[in-house]
């Protein structure tokens, strides 16, 4: 006799997870970093998936970022509620720029922190509940005429040209650039650049009312 077979509909997983991004330029202690990392969450029972590329970065609900005596990071916590920043210094204690571009870090270590503390800051991260008040993003603080000059920098226009297309005199533009500047964390043109090459697609709104020709 013919057994009849009832197929079987699998349920979806209920398993938490979580996507973390690693960005260090030490790829010997990324790959101890998160087997730490792992290591961790697995005994949570969380499942966690590793992203590495620049673009994904933004999907990450954590992210560890290297800390920067030149440039912030370029990574902003306000996407979402629950995102997790976490700042690591080459030299323990060496000054640096703003550490993340809204400020929004929650935890800071070196590369000498031992794992048994990479584990405690972890815990002590997730245990507190996320803020609700993060503060603004560092992009936000800007004027909207900033905002324009900015942006027509971003698009390598040059200085005469944006301030014939503003209305405004060289002196004005580089009083509103160096402004702007000292909003976002750099006093070099390097680092201005560097920032806007990394935050302006989704930062800075293109001014839709403004054509150059």
């Amino acid at each position: 006799m013919k057994m009849k077979m009832r197929r079987v509909l699998k349920k979806p997983s209920t398993t938490p997870s979580l996507t973390i991004c690693i960005r260090l330029r030490d790829n010997y202690f990324s790959q101890g970093l998160q087997s730490i990392i792992r290591a961790y969450f697995d005994g949570l029972g969380i499942l966690t998936t590793f992203i590495i590329g620049e673009g994904q970065r933004e999907s990450a609900d954590i992210l560890f970022c290297d800390a920067s005596p030149y440039h912030p990071q370029l990574v902003c916590a306000k996407t979402s509620t629950y995102r997790r920043i976490f700042i690591i210094e080459h030299i323990p204690n060496t000054p640096m720029k703003t550490p993340c571009s809204c400020g929004c870090e929650d935890a800071l270590f070196s590369y000498n922190t031992r794992p048994e503390e990479i584990i405690r800051k972890l815990r002590d991260v997730f245990i507190a509940q996320p803020s609700e008040e993060k503060k603004p993003c560092l992009a936000s603080t800007l004027s909207n005429r900033e905002r324009q000059i900015l942006d027509y920098i971003v698009q390598g226009i040059s200085p005469k040209r944006i301030s014939d297309v503003l209305l405004i005199s060289p002196k004005t533009l580089s009083t509103h650039k160096i402004n702007a500047m000292k909003k976002l964390g750099t006093n070099t043109s390097t680092g201005l650049l560097y920032w806007l090459r990394e935050n302006a697609a989704h930062l800075l709104p293109i001014p839709m009312n403004e054509i150059v020709l």
